[in-house]
């Protein structure tokens, strides 16, 4: 490989480290890419060696080794060649390893810091971006494990980070302004960046479980679920390409954001017009930039009692529908056999139940985590006629049920970029069809009648030193 190549591929493996998730799975894409060439392999592999070599922190490595795992067998590293590479083993790598080669590495149970010396404080910078950093949802975790053990799992969590801390000497890094306008984010507009210390918290968490298994007995499978939402990527959704933005939709998101128009006009008649042999079950999509920098509009059918009125808060929304993946991480398997009791929501008067569920699968893997957080939308399994599967292909999800894909999803981005309202998600949109036929037969089948919800959402501000301010609109109406 010449210079000019290699130092090309050491920037291609350094966006792995890039603030913006989206940025770390194009790169991961495309470092796949390179490594099932056989042409490009060797020196692929030789750069994803050095890489991981240079790993300093515990989630780092992980994030390797994930990628690992989604090439094609053939295409793998030799399993003595890669642990050679590995500084920082953890119970989340061990696991990986054990997937690609069907055994690990060992010395994972001892990588902890140890019991924290009773003088110990973590110090403000951790309470005030213990939930900054990563997700909430993996303070929960922490918080319920107390509750539910005694054990002190914040506490053991909090040392952890500091020792990374200091053993990686990462910078105290606080909200990147450099990437947004100030008065935005001041207004409530922000990013979700992954900064070095994000790599600190993640690798922190990691420790912890170690210590749990070696110190507190944890069994190895319970700590293990609780690490899998480390995992940058799945099967599958790695693979789920944006496309262009459906032409189905035309201007008729920017048509229902003015206030005065009559949106279930608009819905009813547009909603009305097949796509091909499908019909759109449930999209959500943005606004153009011209009419609304941050904003989207939902609509999504429902299969409601003949008695059914909306809920006091006057919404209806698509319940998460959960994949567990955590033996095959891989999305590609079975549809969830969810229930209508699942599903059925209540009303203010009779009930609802939803053709849709937004899918989230576990783990889900957080360099997509834009395309969770604007929901991707699939037909509930009680809708279609079998047991179906999950098959990413052609920049898409299909429900199949035999060789026959009945529901596809598709996502796209529009003008995407990192920032999002609070409450909202950035410039992504989703769609789900359903076969024609099996959708006219629904309302027989299931015995409800077909129900329309849509909601307009728009952040606004009049001056540029003003919080923005959502402006919903909502409407639902029965299917003539």
């Amino acid at each position: 490989m010449t210079g000019t190549a290699s130092l090309a591929l050491s920037f291609l493996f350094q966006r792995l480290n890039w603030p913006v998730t989206m940025v770390r799975w194009r790169a991961a894409r495309q470092i796949r890419s390179l490594m099932q060439n056989e042409e490009t392999r060797e020196a692929a592999t030789n750069g994803l060696f050095e890489f991981l070599d240079k790993c300093r922190t515990e989630s780092e490595v992980s994030a390797i080794l994930s990628l690992v795992l989604l090439l094609e067998p053939g295409a793998r590293p030799a399993k003595d060649a890669l642990i050679d590479r590995i500084r920082r083993p953890s119970i989340l790598s061990e696991y990986l390893l054990q997937k690609l080669y069907g055994a690990g590495m060992g010395g994972w149970i001892a990588a902890h810091s140890g019991t924290p010396p009773e003088s110990f404080e973590a110090g403000d910078y951790f309470e005030e971006h213990k939930t900054a950093h990563i997700p909430p949802v993996f303070l929960h975790n922490l918080e319920e494990l107390e509750t539910r053990t005694g054990l002190p799992f914040v506490r053991q969590w909090s040392f952890e980070w500091a020792c990374v801390r200091d053993e990686t000497q990462f910078l105290y890094t606080r909200y990147p302004y450099y990437f947004d306008a100030f008065s935005e984010v001041r207004s409530g507009i922000v990013g979700n960046y992954l900064q070095r210390q994000s790599e600190v918290f993640r690798s922190a968490y990691l420790r912890t479980f170690a210590y749990a298994v070696s110190e507190w007995r944890m069994p190895q499978s319970r700590a293990l679920r609780e690490v899998l939402e480390l995992l940058p990527a799945i099967g599958g959704m790695f693979d789920l390409e944006p496309a262009q933005r459906p032409e189905w939709l035309g201007d008729f998101p920017d048509l229902c954001a003015p206030k005065d128009i009559d949106l279930e006009a608009l819905v009813r008649a547009k909603m009305e017009q097949p796509l091909g042999n499908h019909r759109v079950v449930s999209f959500v999509t943005p606004f153009s930039s011209a009419i609304a920098e941050y904003g989207d509009l939902h609509v999504g059918a429902y299969l409601v009692t003949p008695d059914f009125s909306l809920p006091p808060d006057g919404r209806l929304f698509e319940p998460l529908d959960l994949v567990i993946a955590n033996s095959s991480i891989d999305l590609n398997g079975p549809v969830p056999k969810t229930t209508v009791a699942d599903m059925v929501r209540p009303g203010t008067s009779g009930s609802s139940l939803s053709i849709c569920g937004s899918l989230f699968p576990i783990p889900h893997g957080y360099w997509q985590s834009d395309y969770f957080s604007v929901g991707l939308p699939t037909i509930a399994a009680y809708c279609l006629p079998g047991d179906a599967e999950f098959v990413v292909a052609d920049g898409r999800i299909e429900q199949r049920v035999g060789n026959a894909a009945l529901a596809t999803t598709t996502i796209w981005n529009d003008g995407w970029t990192p920032r999002y309202p609070k409450g909202g998600s950035t410039r992504c949109g989703a769609m789900a069809v359903l076969n024609k036929g099996l959708f006219n037969e629904l309302p027989g089948k299931l015995g409800r009648k077909l129900a329309w919800f849509a909601e307009v959402r728009i952040w606004r501000r009049e001056r540029d030193f003003d919080e923005f301010e959502i402006d919903e609109r909502r409407c639902f109406y029965f299917d003539s």
